[in-house]
């Protein structure tokens, strides 16, 4: 079940409901005054309710998930902002290492793998063949939460 999303100082973020039959995100309180942050922060943390897994995403995931941000900003009507963390701007370059169309892309893993940060370097490399090792490497590694 996908919850009403709340407004939390630590956001944005995915939360899952204590029994994990749920998940919610969690949005900055900027998102609350800024309909331009709202909506990228809830692009995003969309991408993480396709497969609300408990634990840390990886690169893949979090790079779909800032390419899905700015493709709802540009849908919405809204220039996409620089991202300001260099993590986030890592991983939107990495998935766009996969192919020209990210979401294609994307679709294809979890059609494969069962969601996206499950996907293994040895998934990606079925995939993708022609894409750097190094970067079906980095792609599935884990995200660091912060930074």
């Amino acid at each position: 079940q996908i919850c009403q999303p709340v407004f939390n100082d630590d956001g944005p973020f995915l939360r899952n409901t204590p029994d994990l039959d749920g998940a919610f995100a969690v949005l900055s309180p900027n998102a609350a005054g800024c309909w331009p942050t709202a909506i990228y922060e809830m692009a995003h943390e969309t991408v993480h309710l396709l497969n609300p897994i408990a634990g840390v995403a990886n690169f893949l995931e979090e790079g779909v998930a800032v390419a899905f941000s700015m493709h709802a900003l540009e849908a919405c009507g809204h220039p996409p902002f620089e991202i300001p963390v260099a993590s986030y701007t890592k991983a939107l370059k990495l998935v766009g290492a996969l192919a020209p169309d990210v979401f294609a892309a994307g679709r294809r893993i979890r059609e494969w793998a069962g969601a996206l940060s499950k996907a293994a370097r040895c998934d990606l490399a079925i995939l993708f063949p022609a894409v750097d090792r190094a970067i079906l490497c980095r792609l599935s590694q884990p995200f660091p939460l912060r930074g």
